[in-house]
């Protein structure tokens, strides 16, 4: 059955020294088919699906994915050949010229981007090109300008620029009224990443002597908007997407992902687990935020269980599964029940943030 660790550990979100990160190059507008002579240089056989890097080298499309170990939250690596920088959102497809990966969101408008997560702390909000500014609505108590007074709720930038080729936003922040830490100037400039989901680099320059620079010293990304149900969601246990985890992306067919399940993890037969499993019978109850579904194994078997039956509730912000059960079943004919996890307790369970996870991932790259 699904396997819950017994302990969740909060991240060290506190890296060593940084390496800022340039943004990679758009996609070539069009991409050219591959010479009929040519082989994927990772298994050197005729390519499958072929693929081209915006460093102008192609690949079978499953071999670039797979020795790059793209999945989420990885999206880029180094090109295998030239070591350059490469992404699913660079990467495009020989055939029809359109990107592997195409991200959800395109621009910083209409986002909002947290410290460490945290709304309204030093918050930055891009509601429109002409409205851009720092929340300070939930700063600390002992967050004050140097007239002792607290910092406005809503502090905008000023001579604010966005340039979507390299995904870099400059502005400044005043403090001529009243310093804040001696302070009358912040000059920023923060680089996005592909998919908008981190500020992955840029500093902050308030006169002294040294920067602050992201995200080694400012951390953020950006914020999961309310949401109203499951549609297009993800849950996992200890922040991994395919060790067990639930996919709602689409609703006719949520699915268990085994992709990143242990070696240990096996069928009672000795057969690899599948990398999806459908659910069967799968309902969703948006008025108890209650979603049923069955797992089948027959004719095999996992751990003795034939047949797994969920009913998983939500809670109110649809950010974790805090209640329910999963019971398992024997094999037919008799069918006996022979087990129940529940769900908060033996299954823990929270929404897959895309930003949060790809931040970790970054700083523990910078540490290595």
């Amino acid at each position: 059955m699904d396997q819950a660790p017994t302990k969740e550990e909060e991240p060290d979100l506190s890296p060593a020294s940084p390496v800022p990160l340039a943004p990679s190059p758009p996609p070539p507008s069009v991409a050219p088919p591959p010479p009929p002579s040519f082989e994927c240089s990772i298994c050197m056989c005729p390519p499958i699906a072929p693929c081209l890097t915006p460093c102008s080298h192609s690949f079978c499309t499953s071999c670039l994915t797979t020795a790059l170990g793209f999945r989420p939250p990885k999206h880029t690596g180094p090109c295998p050949i030239c070591r350059r920088r490469v992404s699913l959102f660079s990467t495009v497809d020989c055939e029809t010229s359109l990107p592997l990966k195409v991200p959800s969101v395109k621009t910083i408008f209409g986002q909002r981007y947290l410290q460490l997560g945290r709304e309204g702390v030093a918050a930055y909000h891009f509601d429109s090109p002409s409205d851009t500014y720092i929340s300070y609505a939930n700063a600390p108590e002992e967050w004050k300008l140097d007239d002792g007074s607290s910092p406005p709720v809503k502090k905008n930038f000023v001579d604010t620029s966005f340039d979507p080729d390299t995904r870099t936003f400059k502005g400044t922040i005043l403090w001529e009224d009243s310093p804040f830490a001696g302070a009358t100037k912040w000059e920023y400039t923060m680089i996005f990443s592909e998919d908008y989901s981190i500020i992955e680099g840029g500093s902050m320059y308030d006169g002294s002597p040294n920067r602050s620079e992201f995200p080694k010293d400012l951390c953020y990304w950006r914020s999961v908007l309310p949401l109203t149900g499951v549609t297009g969601q993800v849950y996992v246990q200890s922040g991994v997407v395919g060790l067990a985890s639930y996919h709602f992306e689409d609703m006719g067919r949520p699915y268990v992902s085994y992709e990143e399940a242990p070696e240990g993890w096996r069928m009672d037969d000795g057969t690899a687990l599948p990398l999806k499993k459908f659910f069967d019978e799968p309902r969703w109850d948006q008025s108890t935020r209650t979603f049923t579904g069955c797992v089948n194994w027959d004719p095999k078997t996992m751990s003795g269980d034939s047949r797994w039956v969920y009913n998983m509730i939500f809670s109110e912000d649809f950010k974790t599964i805090e209640g329910g059960e999963c019971r398992a079943y024997g094999p037919p004919p008799g069918r006996e029940q022979r087990n129940t996890l529940m769900f908060g307790t033996d299954l823990r369970y929270s929404l897959f943030d895309e930003g949060e996870a790809q931040m970790i991932m970054l700083l523990k790259s910078e540490e290595d």
